[in-house]
């Protein structure tokens, strides 16, 4: 019989093993709607314009890239915003102060913080303010959830 000093030693010995599998395999975080789905903002003297509606499914970033526009590439603010309902007839700002993103059309992946989750919102959608008053059009992707963390 194994006295309990060496079976104590067997378990934790392991229980170390088991612990480095778990390290070595490592902790992989999934967002649930994070596809990309293609936007066209369309600006005529500035202004603002938003994409559709999609099902938020968790508490991760907005997602959105512009990869090209149609005139001077001055930039637009991205917000995130969120209602119960696709469309959007009860939509509100779930951007926080700060949480916006300033996008161009360079390609570059911006994530845009929000509460559209926590607060309830089944339903997520970005609006973007021209930085100027011109009239261009902005192409690229968007995503309710991002696989960002």
């Amino acid at each position: 019989m194994i006295n309990r000093k060496l079976s104590s030693k067997i378990i934790t010995g392991l229980f170390a093993v088991m612990v480095g599998i778990a390290g070595v395999q490592g902790v992989t975080a999934y967002a649930s709607n994070y596809h990309d789905t293609n936007f066209e903002f369309s600006f005529e003297n500035g202004g603002s314009d938003e994409t559709e509606a999609r099902v938020k499914e968790d508490d991760s970033y907005v997602y959105i890239k512009s990869t090209s526009c149609d005139g001077e590439d001055v930039g637009f603010r991205a917000y995130a915003y969120g209602c119960y309902s696709s469309d959007k007839s009860d939509g509100e700002s779930l951007t926080p102060s700060g949480g916006s993103s300033i996008v161009y059309a360079d390609g570059v992946e911006h994530r845009i913080t929000n509460y559209v989750y926590e607060t309830g919102r089944t339903y997520a959608y970005v609006v973007a303010d021209l930085m100027s008053n011109e009239s261009v059009g902005y192409y690229g992707v968007w995503s309710p959830d991002s696989i960002w963390q």
